[in-house]
């Protein structure tokens, strides 16, 4: 239910649209989660983040596309034999959607 896309341990994780922090966990299979809701019934979860997320990025706060959300980390325990990368999953009115559709730039 969604995409990995591969990078650099670290490197900078971004919202894909305006919208408000909904959940922020550590899932023991997933690893590090940032779960944004955004307009439109649209919801982003972004995992395998780094465990060290910026500090405003908590339940409730505020972001903008764009904004930094965390970075690429290993703490997805199922994909640690992967290369790193954050796995992206994007749901409308609570169904999964090709993330693909709605990331800038592709």
């Amino acid at each position: 239910d969604g995409v990995d896309i591969v990078g650099d341990i670290g490197t900078p994780v971004l919202a894909l649209a305006d919208g408000t922090v909904a959940d922020v966990y550590d899932d023991p299979f997933m690893g590090t989660t940032v779960v944004l809701k955004h307009s439109g019934g649209l919801v982003s979860c972004y995992s395998n983040l780094s465990s060290a997320l910026p500090k405003e990025i908590s339940v409730g706060a505020t972001v903008a596309v764009g904004d930094t959300i965390g970075g690429i980390g290993e703490t997805a325990l199922v994909e640690s034999a992967e290369v790193p990368h954050v796995h992206v999953s994007v749901y409308l009115d609570e169904h999964a959607v090709n993330p693909e559709d709605y990331l800038p730039g592709t």
